[in-house]
């Protein structure tokens, strides 16, 4: 193996079970006909960790058949589509990183690379700068207005070069070809050096106990010992995880007090070798 190549197994995808419904629409192909696809809004971020919306899906096919899905935004309710994601088949999950206090719509269809279905039915949402979250979907969904405390706080990895507020890096990461990612797409440290690092950052808006889990994409050249280090209240603690297997999963690094604030991270690094940067999650308990 040289470059910046990557090989990775094939792992089943998560399906999300809790959604909004929407009007199903079915593909007019008669090779496809008894295909649907049905999108819902079923989060809102708020500002204390970031805006962003989460999108989840289901479909059917009679036959049996699998699917990638194109991810399709407008901003307001009057503006004009475009693909800003595609997913990996069978993944049918996109978490949308958005700017406070602008509506935002969705729509989405299924793909099997020759032939689309129908769009789904229009979802619009918005993360307003206050700590009320306020979603509605439409053509014919149930919709929910409330107002969204961060009981969770989910950080996808950022592209290949970006730095941000909640997402550093340090050396050389890529855009992994690896299934069952997290949100867009997840990354992968590819100087092979032992200096790649990635932090994740989060807003912590109430002290407390948190639940932490990490996620990555698996691959045959992933390390079998990949560290995750999580500095919390009390000092950092480091697990460590074969990251050869188990892609696609949230899994529990531990449970941890944390402060008000940005004090407390997770961070991975290709110190045994190469790693994968996807996602991380927060859970209040």
């Amino acid at each position: 193996m040289f470059g910046h190549q990557e090989s990775y197994r094939h792992e089943k995808a998560r399906r999300t079970q809790t959604l909004i419904p929407l009007r199903s629409t079915r593909l007019a192909t008669r090779s496809l006909r008894s295909f649907a696809v049905t999108c819902g809004l079923i989060a809102v971020g708020t500002p204390a960790w970031g805006a962003q919306l989460t999108l989840a899906w289901d479909w059917s096919d009679s036959a049996g058949r699998t699917a990638f899905f194109k991810v399709e935004r407008k901003t307001g309710t009057a503006g004009s589509y475009a693909q800003v994601a595609t997913t990996a088949v069978g993944v049918n999950r996109y978490v949308d990183t958005i700017a406070n206090d602008t509506t935002y719509c969705y729509r989405i269809r299924a793909s099997t690379s020759s032939l689309d279905s129908p769009y789904s039915g229009e979802v619009c949402g918005s993360v307003p700068s206050t700590t009320s979250g306020t979603g509605s979907s439409g053509s014919g969904s149930t919709g929910s207005t409330g107002t969204s405390t961060p009981s969770e706080i989910i950080i996808d990895n950022a592209a290949p070069t970006t730095n941000d507020a909640s997402r550093t890096r340090v050396g050389t990461w890529c855009r992994s070809s690896a299934p069952n990612f997290y949100g867009a797409d997840s990354l992968y440290s590819c100087s092979w050096t032992t200096g790649d690092r990635y932090r994740w950052t989060p807003s912590i808006p109430s002290a407390g106990t948190y639940d932490v889990y990490v996620r990555w994409t698996s691959s045959t050249s992933r390390s079998a010992a990949a560290p995750f280090y999580v500095r919390h209240a009390s000092g950092t603690t480091s697990r460590s995880f074969d990251e050869r297997a188990g892609g696609g999963n949230w899994v529990l690094h531990g449970r941890y007090s944390f402060n008000v604030g940005t004090g407390g991270y997770v961070e991975t690094a290709s110190v045994n070798g190469q790693v994968s940067a996807d996602a991380v999650r927060f859970v209040r308990r």
